[in-house]
């Protein structure tokens, strides 16, 4: 049904942490989506970033011709100990795969 519809269809990934599922589970699941289906993903980016992980965010932009994956910002709650630095990092490392945040 999804596939012989004209309408957009918008699949956001969030809530809980969907970086922590398994990427290729993940990408099997937007593999059976026709085209018509639009991902997104909202991340805490709190985690190792890899390949795999930075090749999903390619694969899902541009969303909606908006240019970038939006990332959850809460100090109070996300940043305990370390958890800042690796942001700041992986945005960084974003930033060098042409990927804006």
């Amino acid at each position: 049904a999804l596939a012989n519809s004209n309408k957009i269809i918008d699949v956001q990934l969030h809530g809980g942490e969907p970086m922590l599922y398994d990427i290729d589970k993940i990408n099997s699941l937007l593999d059976r989506f026709p085209e018509n289906v639009k991902t997104s993903i909202t991340t805490n980016l709190v985690y190792r970033l890899t390949k795999e992980k930075i090749a999903l965010f390619k694969r899902m932009l541009p969303y909606d011709d908006v240019p970038f994956i939006m990332t959850s910002w809460d100090a109070g709650i996300r940043f305990v100990g370390k958890q800042e630095n690796v942001w700041k990092k992986n945005i960084l490392k974003l930033h060098e795969n042409g990927i804006i945040v």
